[in-house]
């Protein structure tokens, strides 16, 4: 008698899960924006200091010579969409206030250069480094522009032509020029 129990309560056992409630099972989705975002260090004010001319008597007297860039300073650039780089510049050269009389022999404009080169690969549709023509006529290009997205420390070193446009020399003064450079996402 035992085992007729034991068998029934088994399989009222067994039995009343085929008498359950009925499930229901849902899905739902999760979403999220990541806003597109450029975002640059601060480049400190870059000092080329005295910049060496030729001081001794001749043909070549008074013209820049032995170019020296600057130190490079490193700032981080980065940007999570496709983006564009552009410089504006206030003079497109280093200029002093100094005036010019001898055109023909003098000027107060340095030509300059800027380069910027990450510390390791990116989107620069394949070149290693930025450098704009910051001297060209027209809007200010450089020949790379990032393509996709992008985050590297970049050393900006500024250079200076020697010897200046048409063998000018510089007339003696302080040479300034103000730089913006722009990151933008597309």
């Amino acid at each position: 008698m035992k085992k007729i129990i034991f068998a029934t309560a088994t399989a009222a056992l067994f039995s009343t899960s085929a008498f359950a409630a009925p499930s229901d099972t849902q899905d739902f989705d999760i979403n999220a924006t990541v806003t597109p975002e450029c975002s640059m260090e601060n480049p400190t004010n870059i000092d080329l200091g005295p910049l060496s001319i030729n001081e001794d008597p001749g043909e070549g007297a008074l013209l820049l010579d032995n170019p020296a860039p600057s130190s490079p300073q490193t700032i981080y650039i980065s940007c999570n969409t496709d983006a564009t780089f552009s410089i504006n510049t206030l003079n497109r050269a280093l200029k002093t206030n100094a005036p010019v009389t001898d055109t023909n022999q003098f000027t107060n404009q340095i030509r300059y250069d800027l380069t910027l080169t990450p510390d390791r690969a990116t989107n620069f549709a394949g070149v290693g480094s930025y450098k704009p023509r910051v001297q060209a006529p027209g809007a200010i290009n450089a020949a790379a522009q990032p393509t996709g997205e992008f985050h590297a420390n970049y050393q900006l070193v500024v250079g200076y032509e020697a010897p200046n446009v048409n063998n000018k020399r510089p007339v003696a003064g302080t040479y300034t020029e103000t730089v913006t450079f722009t990151v933008a996402a597309i």
